[in-house]
């Protein structure tokens, strides 16, 4: 089979991070033949390192051309609804990077278009591809913890424009001064939601509260969500970028037992607090393991296990949980 071949928008840090070592070792399978950035330095980039490859300065010339497959959106998150829209239009298959959209409207229509006119909309949560996610939740199912009751999890890190900065990203001033709600628990939190969503399915309500330490960047600092399931789990999650400190945690507990999780892998401790299993996770390039999933949808036709509704379920929990914190009101999520 011919390689796919792509066409991408906004070749920034992103780019070079995370998708350029994937996709340059994969060349048999996918090759890039177009960019499209505004920045003459990203124009210099690509003349340097994609020699064969052409340029646009605008988007829309890049998804008119016939010759491509795919186009990859790596945009601001207000730009991923124009310019993965007019791909779909175009006729082409879409990568988009999460989250998929700043509204629930235009993440709605995205979909929508891509079923219509048949093409592929994979979003690019790399999160959703854990090869960990299956073990966790056979260990779910095994019926070791009991009767799930809920979970509760603190997320907190160190994310701003200084040394901090995790590979330049808090320095972007799109996410200091955002167009979109919540902060960084809308950008870098979607992995958290969607990881819950693989595992617990979509909350049916939400309570949250949030606080702006530094007004200075996005929306909030720190977010409390108590979430509700319609299996009458009432579980806690606690995000932020400014907190910091380390000493996080996930735990799901039932009627029987805890599962606890770290990154490497997680453990079941009985009522007693006795230890009775291990899982070890391995820890693979998680981009990696996604876009071999996705290059094989694309090649063998078939449905990604993060699909596009599946994306678009976790935009409207980000939305219900910004409505409760600007209401400071329970809010159902449909």
């Amino acid at each position: 089979m011919d390689p796919i071949r792509l066409g991408i928008v906004g070749p920034g840090l992103i780019w070079e991070n995370a998708h350029r070592p994937v996709l340059d070792a994969m060349v048999d399978r996918i090759v890039p033949v177009a960019f499209s950035a505004t920045r003459d330095a990203s124009r210099q980039k690509v003349a340097r390192d994609y020699p064969h490859a052409r340029y646009y300065s605008d988007y829309r010339e890049l998804v008119a051309q016939p010759d491509l497959d795919a186009v990859l959106v790596m945009t601001p998150i207000a730009l991923n609804y124009p310019v993965g829209m007019a791909a779909l239009e175009a006729g082409k298959h879409v990568y988009l990077e999460k989250p998929m959209a700043r509204k629930v409207e235009e993440a709605e229509a995205l979909v929508r278009t891509a079923r219509e006119r048949g093409r592929q909309l994979f979003v690019l949560e790399q999160v959703a591809y854990n090869p960990g996610l299956a073990s966790i939740r056979e260990a779910l199912r095994s019926g070791a913890l009991g009767r799930i009751v809920m979970y509760d999890s603190t997320l907190h890190d160190i994310y701003d424009w200084g040394e901090h900065s995790v590979h330049g990203y808090g320095t972007t001033s799109w996410r200091i001064q955002p167009d979109f709600p919540l902060g960084t628990l809308y950008d870098g939190g979607h992995h958290t939601i969607a990881q819950l969503s693989r595992l617990f399915g979509q909350p049916c309500a939400v309570t949250a509260s949030g606080e702006s330490l530094r007004p200075e960047y996005g929306e909030y600092d720190h977010v409390l969500m108590l979430f509700e399931y319609a299996d009458g789990m009432h579980c806690v999650l606690s995000h932020s970028d400014y907190l910091g400190g380390g000493r996080n945690y996930f735990y799901i507990r039932g009627t029987e037992g805890v599962l606890s999780l770290g990154r490497d892998g997680g453990a079941i401790t009985d009522r007693e607090g006795r230890e009775t299993r291990k899982l070890a996770f391995t820890r693979p390039h998680g981009h990696a393991s996604m876009w071999h999933e996705a290059i094989a949808c694309l090649e063998q036709g078939r449905e990604p296990c993060y699909p596009p509704e599946d994306a678009l379920s976790d935009i409207i929990t980000l939305h219900a949980i910004a409505r409760s914190a600007a209401q400071r009101a329970r809010v159902e999520i449909r």
